[in-house]
């Protein structure tokens, strides 16, 4: 089961400079793939009053249509702003997947092979960046070994048993699925600066906060003087680390940071086309455009120059790389199709049946797991009467609410999202040959993975984990945050003991000579007494004679804190040069800063090379 292939041992985020996190490991992503897609051919389970396989395909048909329509007209303002390209030719990679109009009619079903990632569409960190990477590669590995006519492609590329058309084309395409239905405190990205006396350290700058509560989808664009005071607010920032304030940063900073000032101004140079196109992308779908749409058409047009990936053979220099071939869509999109809904309504005429297997499957997995909070990974579903809860947010007025259902066939709101558990046990049976999880992803689809054997009754499809580390100044300070953290620990716990202890740190190498000779007397002195009190307290019969030892020994304390107070002074000073230098490491080794403070090859670099 997915578990296994998958989650071998626990997944933990990479820790160290250019750790890649891949499984299962990235030589079997491709023929996990095309494993999903045979498995699933075979399912005899009903869903949305279709079999299983029939759905498959009316939902990835209506997917790769209203993805090649928002990607092209994305494409279409996003080519020529960033690489000065004719916009006719772009191709999104989608392939003859159907097309979707104004009347929403679709052309007769081509389906390639569709390796889905995805994440909220914000200034998210290169450890996301790298799975659109990843699905790009895997999907141009399904489609090489098709084209090549070996013979495994050849049996993949038949058609599963009642779908029309007899031999789908060599043909894959990758999806990033952006979460515009969550709602988020704010908009913004996490800044490295140089501050005077404190060296390096992280803040955050803030596009827009949308209203608490209302989804990516519901909010609207910020305004161009928004947009440009956050870009110039950001740039300040970075230049702090080429310039200094006060004092002149270390070469090391000033070259990183004239890095990240070189690429968040590219990055802030597209902004003005990026509300463009997420005009035109929302125009092509017949909607209004949001904040997401926004925020996915500048991720693009910066990330646009991540292609081909470095791995892959490289464009003469000065020659343009090709255009992203993968494909964007909106989970707001997703949710409004017919299909979707017609899932959604599947599961409310069964709602019962699927909150008691959601809720046995996490009492389970809490009990099994050690977790004591009912809300662990998440809560359970509510059931009270002939209500009961669903794991999907109906959306009223650009605000989220809880769906609750009763007993039959309940009308659905008009509009419905799903919430995390809903999304991916969509997108793994009905949407993906292949989902791409983050780590934190990958955690919670344990559940997932119970929950479609429960409630489906069928082997969940695997799934895949890929995530990245990059940080933004490697082992600065010398030796990064590792060593700075077990020096600050170490004089830690040396102030700790000169507190509470002085006398048993006169032979201490790290006192570096602090003790005079007189502190050295007063003190082994008072240390002995203080010996004898604890002897006279420990041997006391009576509460008189504990009282007084009790007395005697505050006073040799009080005696011993400050005869020791000049080496105690000593030792924190060092203590606060140690913190300020893990503060440093850890500003200098965070790795969610955004995607747009790195060169998009130095990202591509680190895709696996079995890709």
């Amino acid at each position: 089961m997915a578990e296994d292939a998958v989650l071998d041992r626990s997944l933990e985020v990479p820790r160290g400079h250019g750790e890649v996190l891949c499984r299962p490991e990235p030589g079997r992503l491709a023929e996990l793939a095309a494993e999903n897609r045979r498995r699933s051919s075979g399912w005899s389970f009903v869903a949305a009053g279709r079999p299983a396989p029939a759905l498959r395909q009316a939902v990835q048909v209506r997917a790769l249509a209203l993805a090649r329509a928002y990607t092209a007209a994305l494409d279409g303002v996003l080519a020529r702003a960033v690489r000065g390209a004719p916009t006719s030719g772009v191709d999104s990679g989608a392939g003859e997947a159907g097309e979707v109009g104004p009347a929403g009619g679709l052309s007769a079903p081509v389906v390639p092979f569709l390796v889905v990632t995805g994440h909220q569409p914000l200034f998210y960190h290169p450890g996301v960046w790298i799975r659109d990477l990843v699905a790009w590669s895997v999907a141009t590995q399904l489609a090489e070994r098709e084209a090549r006519g070996e013979a495994a492609g050849r049996d993949l590329g038949r058609e599963p048993a009642g779908w029309e058309g007899e031999a789908r084309p060599a043909r894959a395409a990758a999806l990033h699925l952006s979460v515009d239905t969550d709602s988020v405190a704010d908009v913004g990205v996490e800044v490295p600066r140089w501050e005077e006396g404190r060296g390096l350290v992280r803040v955050r700058e803030v596009l827009v906060r949308p209203p608490g509560g209302v989804p990516l989808e519901a909010a609207a664009l910020p305004e161009a003087e928004e947009v440009e005071a956050f870009c110039r607010r950001v740039e300040e920032h970075l230049r702090t680390l080429v310039d200094g304030v006060g004092e002149e940063p270390p070469a090391a900073v000033r070259e990183r940071g004239l890095k990240a000032l070189h690429c968040w101004r590219r990055c802030a140079e597209q902004a003005e086309a990026a509300a463009r196109a997420a005009r035109a992308a929302a125009g092509a779908l017949e909607r209004p455009p949001a904040l997401a749409d926004f925020l996915v058409a500048w991720r693009r047009a910066y990330t646009a120059r991540a292609w081909p990936p470095a791995s892959r053979s490289a464009p003469a220099a000065g020659e343009a790389l090709p255009w992203p071939s993968f494909l964007e869509l909106c989970l707001s999109d997703l949710a409004r199709t017919p299909e979707f809904r017609a899932w959604a309504a599947d599961l409310a005429r069964e709602a019962r049946r699927f909150a008691l297997v959601h809720n046995q499957v996490l009492e389970e997995y809490r009990s099994q797991h050690g977790y004591r909070s009912r809300l662990n990974p998440f809560p359970n579903l509510s059931v009270a009467g002939d209500q009961v809860e669903l794991p999907f947010w109906r959306v009223e007025e650009g605000w989220r609410r809880p769906w609750l259902v009763g007993e039959g066939s309940p009308p659905l709101p008009p509009e419905l999202r799903p919430r995390a558990l809903a999304l991916t046990i969509f997108c793994r049976l009905f949407l993906a040959d292949l989902f791409l999880h983050g780590v934190g992803g990958g955690r919670y689809d344990r559940v997932a993975d119970r929950i479609i054997q429960g409630f489906y009754g069928i082997e969940p499809p695997p799934y895949a984990v890929v995530s990245l580390t990059l940080h933004f100044l490697p082992g600065y300070p010398e030796g990064g945050v590792e060593e700075s953290a077990s020096r600050a620990y170490r004089w830690w716990e040396a102030v700790r003991r000169l507190r509470f202890s002085p006398e048993r740190c006169l032979e201490e190498p790290w006192t570096r000579g602090w003790w005079t000779e007189e502190a050295r007397r007063r003190v082994a002195e008072l240390g002995r007494r203080k010996e004898e009190a604890i002897a006279l307290l420990l041997a006391a019969q009576k509460a008189a004679e504990r009282r007084r030892a009790g007395r005697t020994l505050a006073e040799l304390g009080r005696e011993l804190r400050e005869a020791a107070e000049p080496v105690l002074a000593a030792a924190e000073e060092e203590l606060r040069r140690a913190e300020a230098r893990l503060a440093e490491a850890k500003a200098a080794e965070y790795r969610e800063y955004p995607f747009c403070f790195y060169e998009p090859p130095e990202v591509a670099a680190h895709l696996p090379q079995e890709l």
